[in-house]
């Protein structure tokens, strides 16, 4: 099991315990990702927990032309798909493992069986991700793409794309990466997408970044509080937020 998930990674650089807390994720309770008793609350997860992850899962099958996509979300990715992710240039939903102890990387193919069976038997010292498109622009500088689907449109600089652009950067050997996030906000017509180009320094500082935080992570589950808490899916387990010296 690896110790993070790159889109959680926002929490996991801030606080320890994200690590090795449950979580509810898609609407059911999951073990912390450290965690060795694989206990898991008895309380059900919150009730738009599984409504939010099932519109993103469509939206993504969607984009990826996948067998298993359905309407509406097909009628709506259609006439976008080819000129936001030209199927020439990349691949879509593409899992890797990047170790924070060592730096190797590891990214997945076909004959490694099911992704996410692949990506749950990654090492505790693996950070794990499925990119939602990975390419390479003309020029040669590889290019990826995060597709997003809530109210707010993110930074292209969030701790997901910087990891991404790494592990692009790491596979490829090319010095920069171009981040794009396509948004796609629910109930909207047309999306919109940011671009970025991430250079060495930057990806470099990064990596220091993720790993010293995994570091921290496996010295103890010493939770932290801060505004991650307020969208952390281990909140209402956390003793910070609900203990005697949690404050609203």
């Amino acid at each position: 099991m690896p110790w993070a998930r790159a889109s959680a990674l926002d929490r996991h650089l801030e606080c320890a315990a994200a690590s090795w807390l449950p979580r509810a994720d898609r609407g059911a309770w999951e073990p912390g990702y450290l965690s060795l008793d694989g206990e898991v609350p008895a309380t059900p997860p919150p009730a738009d927990d599984a409504f939010l992850a099932e519109w993103g899962t469509n939206m993504h099958l969607a984009k990826e032309g996948s067998p298993l996509a359905a309407d509406p979300w097909v009628s709506w990715m259609e006439p976008h798909r080819d000129r936001l992710w030209p199927a020439h240039l990349g691949t879509h939903e593409l899992p890797f493992a990047l170790c924070c102890r060592t730096g190797a990387l590891e990214v997945w193919e076909p004959r490694f069986g099911p992704k996410d069976a692949w990506k749950k038997t990654r090492g505790p010292s693996t950070v794990t991700g499925e990119v939602d498109w990975w390419g390479q622009l003309p020029g040669g500088e590889p290019w990826v793409d995060d597709l997003k689907t809530g109210y707010f449109a993110p930074a292209v600089t969030i701790p997901q794309m910087l990891c991404y652009a790494l592990v692009a950067q790491k596979r490829s050997g090319y010095p920069t990466v171009r981040a794009s996030i396509t948004h796609w906000r629910r109930g909207t017509e047309d999306p919109e997408r940011k671009w970025l180009q991430l250079g060495p320094a930057t990806l470099e500082a990064f990596q220091d970044e993720l790993f010293a935080a995994y570091r921290r992570a496996v010295a103890g589950p010493e939770p932290r509080a801060g505004i991650h808490c307020r969208y952390c899916p281990s909140a209402s387990v956390c003793p910070t937020v609900t203990g005697p010296e949690s404050t609203p």
